[in-house]
């Protein structure tokens, strides 16, 4: 498991960075990923910028909302730590694309849609356990370090 426990900072500079290539519909193109991942500090050849893309574009739409975005950055250096299904499930709830999620939203998730049929109180412990930001509200990263520790 990794953990990516980014300051308020580095978050913010993560998303500036998104925004800038943003191409205003939140989401940047396939074409300019290498172009964000060097602005960050994170050097890739093409191929290692495909690869990663592949692992994080699960719409296959050849552009990347801010979660998939996250994803890719989800261990600090690259994307190598990814769950196709968690991916997805994260961004089936982070409604207005911006890499968060409210914690009850999560709890209805687990409740209603989880195979391993979790109690409330396993859910409502999960939850007490999961990173959240001031507002309340979890990144991808945290929902993903939350569904691996299950």
């Amino acid at each position: 498991m990794y953990s990516m426990n980014l300051s308020d900072e580095r978050m913010d500079s993560y998303m500036a960075a998104f925004e800038e290539f943003d191409e205003g519909d939140g989401s940047i193109k396939a074409s300019n990923l290498k172009t964000v991942m060097d602005v960050l500090g994170f050097a890739h050849s093409d191929e290692e910028i495909e690869e990663l893309l592949s692992k994080v574009d699960i719409d296959e739409n050849n552009a990347i909302d801010f979660t998939q975005f996250m994803a890719l950055l989800s261990d600090g250096q690259s994307a190598q730590c990814y769950d196709d299904d968690l991916i997805e499930s994260f961004q089936s709830y982070d409604f207005d694309h911006d890499g968060f999620i409210e914690a009850f939203e999560i709890k209805e998730a687990l409740m209603n849609n989880d195979p391993r049929d979790l109690l409330n109180d396993e859910i409502e412990e999960m939850l007490l356990k999961c990173e959240k930001n001031e507002k309340g509200l979890v990144n991808y990263e945290q929902f993903f370090e939350m569904m691996m520790a299950v």
